[in-house]
């Protein structure tokens, strides 16, 4: 568990509003937004998990987002 007001994926100070930092807050954002896109192009039947699995093995994916994905899918 990460101390109060820092990421609990890397340590960095939280984002205002946020558990996460402001890196990996982005990271969650464009990820949120790419799972909209993914699952119309999947008829909307793409679940998040094999979106999170599908994204992780990109080599495009930045590390940001894979910490995130790792992250998330650890924590579920």
């Amino acid at each position: 568990m990460s101390k109060r007001g820092a990421c609990p994926i890397c340590g960095r100070r939280s984002a205002g509003g946020s558990d996460l930092c402001d890196l990996h807050l982005r990271a969650e954002l464009s990820l949120e937004e790419a799972y909209g896109d993914w699952s119309r192009a999947h008829g909307g039947s793409l679940p998040y998990r094999e979106f999170l699995e599908r994204v992780l093995e990109l080599s495009e994916t930045g590390w940001a987002v894979k910490e995130l994905i790792r992250w998330r899918m650890n924590s579920a």
